[in-house]
């Protein structure tokens, strides 16, 4: 190839790129407004607005997201509990766990990229007592998220028909 050539082959392999990233972009903006109606974006994980609190108030639950190309082995995150104030101003935060305690998957097992588990974090005894017009938030460093050092094989595909046999 001539270099005459190659240019007219890069500019148009520039032009072809430039014209798939706003329909990859417009996708990915598709799907986050889908997803993330109920979701708080931390980075590197995102958790669910909809926490489930157990009804001795021992233990709460939150949907979290991995966000992250890694699967995560254990995750460690402070628990806030606080009240609204009547301008609608969040306030009287108070730490409810032990950030120094892990959570545990309801499910069990790592916490694959791009999925949504539940974590159950275990709220300290003298924090138990609810008033009912508390909510709770959910803060987590990067540096307290643990990954597998190896990372689990895909499933196995199974086959599409039958598999031939030999005689």
């Amino acid at each position: 190839m001539n270099v005459i050539a190659k240019r007219k082959f890069l500019a148009a392999a520039g032009f072809i790129l430039l014209a798939l990233i706003p329909a990859r972009a417009s996708f990915a903006q598709a799907f986050l407004e889908e997803t993330d109606a109920t979701y708080i974006n931390l980075g590197l994980i995102s958790y669910s607005t909809d926490y489930v609190l157990q009804e001795d108030v021992s233990a709460i639950t939150f949907k979290i997201r991995n966000n992250t190309s890694r699967s995560i082995s254990s995750l460690f995150a402070w628990v806030y509990r606080f009240q609204e104030g009547q301008e609608g101003v969040p306030g009287n935060f108070l730490l409810v766990n032990n950030p120094h305690r892990g959570s545990v998957t309801v499910k069990g097992g790592a916490h694959p990229p791009g999925r949504i588990r539940e974590w159950r974090f275990e709220i300290v005894k003298r924090q138990r007592t609810a008033i009912g017009n508390e909510e709770y938030t959910l803060r987590v460093s990067p540096k307290s998220i643990f990954y597998l050092n190896i990372e689990p094989n895909p499933p196995p595909k199974k086959p599409d028909g039958p598999r031939e046999t030999r005689q």
